[in-house]
C-alpha cells in the first residue's frame, strides 16, 4: 500500500517558519486582546462624544474579536471554575453542618 505524500520541495522549512511566525502572531494577538479587550474610541472629545455611536459616548470601545476571544476563553475554562467553586460550596456546607 502505498502512502498518499506530498511532492517533494512543496513544503520547506521557509514556509513553515513563516506558518511558525504567523501562528506565534496571531497567539500573541489572542494574548494580548485576552489581557486588553478594550481601547480608546477615537471620537471627538467633548460635544460629539455624547453623539458617537461607536463608544455610546463611554469614550471606550472594544477591540475587534475581542467577544470572541473572551467567549472561547470562559467555555473552556469556565466549566473549571463551576467545579471548584461548587467543591469549596460543599466543603462549606459540610463544616456549618458538622
Amino acid at each position: 500500500m502505498a502512502s498518499a505524500s506530498l511532492p517533494a520541495g512543496l513544503v520547506t522549512r521557509e514556509h513553515l517558519a513563516a506558518a511558525l511566525i504567523v501562528f506565534c502572531l496571531l497567539a500573541g494577538r489572542a494574548l494580548f486582546v485576552l489581557r486588553n479587550p478594550v481601547r480608546r474610541c477615537h471620537c471627538l472629545p467633548g460635544f460629539a462624544r455624547a453623539r458617537c455611536r461607536r463608544c455610546r459616548a463611554t469614550g471606550w470601545k472594544r477591540r475587534r474579536g475581542a467577544t470572541a476571544i473572551h467567549r472561547f476563553y470562559w467555555s473552556v475554562r469556565g466549566s473549571a471554575v463551576l467545579e471548584r467553586r461548587r467543591d469549596q460550596l460543599g466543603a462549606l456546607k459540610e463544616k456549618t453542618n458538622a
